[in-house]
């Protein structure tokens, strides 16, 4: 089949796939957010032979195993999410790169690899036990200072719901956390399923320092910054400064707003004095 005589696709254009631990996206290459996305998740029945009405089929994927999970038995396939070469390299390739790092910011956990003209440099892959899943579970239990308690299923895709709405990256935590933390300038309403409205304030930065200062949630490990530096070091020094000119941010975690804007000025703290006034993402 030559895709040239049809007209699905713009020259150039290319398809990307995420496999995530939670969900999996699809989309173009350059776009600023996946054209599809659903739960990576597989449901299978509870009882065979029983309930013949409703259950028809021996699997079911995504938003209809969800919808079914009453008399399903669900499996999440992929667990803790290990990078592998062409996931990388897709990254990389959707941003018309060969040479660059991917930080891949997944539900369970972040890695990052360098990979130079195509190819994976192994001693720069990193991995942080931090991900989506991680903040959604602080974010709920920050939101119980407020009063607000969240503890079934479905309560628990509330708060998720809040994270990916509500929540950002502050470009300086302690700063907001003197100047914000009693204002209401930040604080936004959010309207429950039974019409009730909960307030969320300093939550919706709070939810995502994490990233940064891991032992928020007990995790002694580096910030997010901190391992893409890692990183790039493990690199040979002729590779370096290339390195930091390509840094491609994937991955439902890295779709906060603000994010690469801290990740910049967190890295600019760290990087020696040559590499200072340059850019750091790719566009």
């Amino acid at each position: 089949m030559n895709f040239k005589e049809y007209d699905y696709f713009e020259e150039n254009e290319k398809i990307i796939i995420d496999n995530g631990s939670s969900t999996i996206k699809a989309g173009f290459g350059g776009d600023d957010a996946p054209r599809a996305v659903f739960p990576s998740v597989v449901g299978r029945p509870k009882h065979y032979g029983v309930n013949f009405i409703t259950i028809q089929k021996d699997r079911y994927v995504g938003d209809e195993a969800i919808s079914k999970r009453g008399i399903l038995t669900l499996k999440y396939p992929i667990e803790n999410g290990i990078i592998t070469n062409w996931d990388d390299i897709e990254s990389l390739f959707a941003s018309g790169r060969t040479t660059g790092i991917i930080i891949e910011m997944g539900y369970q956990v972040c890695n990052s690899v360098s990979i130079y003209e195509g190819n994976t440099l192994n001693d720069s892959v990193l991995k942080m036990s931090i991900g989506g899943k991680d903040l959604t579970d602080y974010l709920k239990k920050i939101m119980s200072e407020r009063g607000y308690y969240f503890s079934a299923y479905a309560e628990r895709e509330i708060v998720i719901d809040i994270k990916e709405k509500l929540c950002y990256v502050s470009l300086d935590f302690d700063e907001d956390m003197e100047l914000l933390n009693n204002s209401n300038s930040i604080e936004r309403n959010y309207e429950l399923p039974d019409g009730s409205i909960i307030t969320i304030g300093n939550e919706r930065y709070r939810c995502t320092e994490p990233l940064f200062k891991p032992s928020l949630i007990g995790i002694s490990q580096s910030g997010i910054h901190e391992m893409i530096y890692n990183s790039i070091m493990k690199c040979d020094e002729e590779l370096r400064k290339e390195m930091f000119e390509n840094i491609v941010l994937s991955g439902g975690t890295s779709m906060f707003p603000g994010i690469k804007e801290r990740i910049e000025k967190e890295i600019i703290k760290l990087s020696p004095k040559r590499y200072e006034n340059q850019s750091y993402f790719t566009s």
